[in-house]
């Protein structure tokens, strides 16, 4: 209270009207008291009014202006919007103090608000801090859709590794692993990488994983046309070659020694089959085409005498 009290008092959200402080671990319960207190002191006399910063703005005003709430007393922010019109709350679950309700916060805020406006409940979930720190979520998605490669790393990366597989993984320690590519060497100052995929890999509509699927999504993540949730780590590629049909030529825009770690991180982790995105958006999101698998040798000697025939 102190502190909001100097804030307002000092003339901050008068003098900075784009000012926003969120107040944490604060509760709620005190605003009312805090609001008439204020009140009182404005209206009570020329003495206890001296310096109020704008006549024309009342210390509601300028809480409504300046202050956003970070609550787990999600009862009270609700009566609180309806008594005094103020609408900046969000949830908090107070992460590590003894009265967190982490890791349950998923399942005590849907008990809390149990009965709420819906527009109340998106704005205590997301929407307020959304706005807040200016962080944009991401459009909303169907199942299908956000089992496509550009989507899934935003929504779980347990989707994307079951769907996809991935070309490299890395332990607690941070040390690369390898899964579907066999090497990413580094032949320079880490401007240039070399990744070798394994042999015999296919998804599981058959279409080769090879070094054109790599170069084909992963320029897809970085078309910004396809929207993809995450191209930050594609950006850093500005061009890849087709060596031979297992190892790509991967060039970036500047050093970056730990590249290995953009690729677990990202979304180029995961190859869908060309074929199946060549179908188009609609079609993919049908039925997205992951699942590689080594081909065994018979289909692989079936396939070369259909060539040969």
């Amino acid at each position: 209270m102190e502190f909001m009290a100097g804030c307002i008092w000092g003339g901050l959200p008068v003098r900075f009207s784009n000012l926003r402080i969120l107040v944490a671990e604060s509760g709620g319960s005190w605003l009312p008291h805090f609001i008439q207190r204020l009140d009182f002191n404005v209206g009570h006399s020329p003495l206890t009014s001296a310096g109020w910063p704008d006549p024309d703005l009342s210390p509601l005003d300028l809480v409504q202006r300046t202050f956003t709430f970070s609550t787990q007393e999600l009862d009270v922010a609700r009566d609180l919007e309806k008594e005094l019109g103020i609408t900046a709350w969000m949830m908090e679950d107070d992460y590590p103090h003894i009265e967190s309700v982490w890791p349950d916060t998923a399942a005590q805020f849907t008990r809390a608000t149990a009965g709420f406006d819906p527009d109340f409940t998106e704005r205590l979930a997301w929407r307020t801090g959304s706005e807040l720190f200016r962080f944009p979520m991401p459009t909303p998605q169907t199942e299908t859709e956000a089992a496509d490669p550009r989507n899934a790393y935003a929504v779980s990366a347990v989707l994307g590794n079951a769907l996809y597989g991935t070309l490299l993984n890395d332990d607690n320690s941070g040390a690369v692993q390898y899964s579907m590519a066999e090497s990413l060497d580094i032949p320079d100052n880490g401007t240039t990488f070399e990744l070798k995929l394994r042999s015999g890999l296919v998804s599981s509509d058959g279409t080769p994983l090879n070094s054109e699927a790599v170069k084909f999504n992963w320029n897809r993540i970085k078309d910004p046309a396809t929207g993809a949730s995450t191209r930050a780590e594609a950006g850093l590629v500005s061009a890849t070659d087709v060596v031979d049909d297992l190892t790509l030529k991967i060039t970036l825009s500047k050093p970056v020694l730990r590249f290995a770690g953009a690729i677990t991180a990202s979304p180029m982790n995961w190859i869908a089959s060309p074929a199946a995105l060549r179908l188009g958006q609609t079609e993919f999101d049908k039925k997205p085409v992951g699942a590689p698998r080594r081909r065994s040798p018979r289909c692989r000697a079936l396939s070369s005498a259909r060539h040969h025939r």
